[in-house]
């Protein structure tokens, strides 16, 4: 949330949405404002995106993902747009662990791109925001690999 104007400022609409809501119903509600859609989960909102695959958005953004969950969820990698994973290198969080960022991109094959991060700071919980699981530091760097990721669909 704290990159939200970041990405008004390049023209990228966004919606932030809570729990217990259609993820789904919010695709195709920002289809009528866009042509193109892009889902993205931070952390455990990342458990929410296939939710919203039924939907069909033209991609997918996983920061600091559950990705074990995901793929697990999905089973197969058939309904996975285009996707876009940006991890921190060293990520300390229990559930996001660098290592399980290969295994997912081999499941999804050549639809999966992965940009690494590194760098900015850590500090407190390493599941936080404030951590290297949050891109402490990075939000710049990590606004302009998503924005060109989400721009190259249109």
């Amino acid at each position: 949330m704290r990159t939200r104007k970041a990405y008004v400022r390049r023209g990228i609409a966004t919606l932030t949405i809570d729990r217990g809501v259609d993820a789904a119903a919010v695709v195709r509600f920002m289809r009528g404002l866009s042509r193109i859609v892009v889902v993205a989960g931070t952390s455990r909102g990342s458990l929410r995106v296939p939710g919203a695959l039924s939907a069909k958005p033209d991609g997918v953004v996983l920061t600091a993902g559950f990705l074990d969950d995901v793929r697990s969820t999905l089973g197969s990698p058939a309904a996975l747009p285009r996707t876009l994973i940006v991890h921190h290198r060293r990520d300390g969080c229990r559930y996001t662990p660098p290592d399980a960022v290969e295994p997912f991109k081999a499941w999804g094959g050549a639809k999966v791109r992965v940009v690494w991060m590194d760098g900015g700071t850590s500090v407190g919980n390493p599941c936080r925001a404030r951590a290297y699981h949050g891109f402490n530091g990075l939000d710049g760097n990590v606004v302009s690999v998503i924005a060109r990721f989400a721009a190259a669909a249109r």
